[in-house]
């Protein structure tokens, strides 16, 4: 074999070994394995059942709510993560015979999720003393996956109620509370019994109101409130009237309660003063600055446009 040969022979080596070594260093990764459950898309209810009391939550439209009566709004994020549990990535797995189902929290278990309408399930058990990876039954088989996706199976049902006070989307009409009366009247906003309210005043109430949340949700104890609470109330474009009775005593969580749901929505008392009230107008200009100072004088506008 000729120099030139064997040096070419050479060269084609070094290429393809070169072209493996590429392939291995930029080849994509295998996607992990997961639970394996439904998407996302294909699940209509939820049901859970744990050691602190079980619930079953429905896709109604594009919000979610917890069955019963009445049905109460569900948070979004804690629906979101149950969703994604059912796809959760698993660390490992091995076969369920190789361990005692009460060794690894599974008997009886912490929680069990079932996605509908596939009946998919899933055993959550205790976590693994060396990495934290929370145990899965998943049929005949053990996954461990990360401990934070499993968190949101664990809560109590209250845990699962929205805390907004206002339904996700709605529209209010009118608010009235003991301190300010808000109407919407062709497609504008007026404060009854006051001409001299500027629209910044107006606008901020209204959305304090719209992206009011709690600080914590409650089920009021045997569904009754203490007679004589001040009333808030809130009608909405659907029609709704929201009727909140506010607990305010001293020492004690400030609370707006909701009959009708039978909840008790705890607020701080920024977020109470907020909902309740016109923000103060802001301080006049001082005489001594530059400019027509007549028009700081002047009453506002009265009125602003809805949003």
């Amino acid at each position: 074999m000729t120099r030139a040969r064997l040096n070419l022979l050479l060269a084609l080596a070094v290429a393809v070994l070169g072209g493996i070594a590429f392939w291995e260093a930029w080849r994509p990764e295998p996607a992990p394995p997961t639970l394996g459950g439904p998407s996302e898309d294909e699940v209509q209810a939820i049901r859970i059942e744990n050691r602190r009391g079980s619930l079953r939550l429905e896709r109604a439209g594009e919000h979610w709510v917890i069955a019963g009566t009445p049905p109460l709004p569900a948070a979004k994020g804690r629906v979101e993560r149950l969703l994604s549990l059912a796809r959760a990535r698993i660390e490992r797995d091995y076969p369920a015979d190789r361990a005692a189902p009460e060794a690894l929290g599974l008997k009886p278990p912490a929680a069990t999720v079932v996605w509908e309408p596939a009946g998919f399930r899933v055993r959550i058990g205790g976590t693994d003393p060396v990495e934290g990876l929370r145990y899965v039954e998943l049929g005949d088989r053990i996954a461990l996956v990360p401990a934070y996706v499993t968190e949101a199976a664990l809560g109590r049902p209250e845990d699962f109620v929205s805390r907004r006070l206002l339904p996700a989307g709605a529209e209010p009409v009118e608010i009235r509370t003991p301190q300010v009366h808000l109407l919407r009247s062709e497609g504008r906003w007026r404060v009854e019994g006051d001409d001299e309210v500027s629209q910044d005043r107006i606008q901020s109430l209204l959305d304090e109101w719209r992206h009011a949340r709690a600080i914590a949700v409650e089920r009021l104890a045997d569904g009754k409130t203490p007679e004589g609470l001040p009333e808030w109330q809130v009608r909405l474009a659907d029609g709704r009237t929201l009727r909140f009775l506010l607990e305010d005593r001293e020492g004690q969580p400030t609370r707006l309660m909701r009959p009708d749901l039978g909840l008790a929505y705890e607020i701080s008392t920024r977020l109470q003063k907020a909902l309740a009230e016109l923000p103060a107008p802001p301080e006049p200009a001082d005489a001594g600055e530059e400019g027509d100072t007549e028009a700081a004088d002047m009453p506002a506008e009265t009125e602003v446009e809805s949003r």
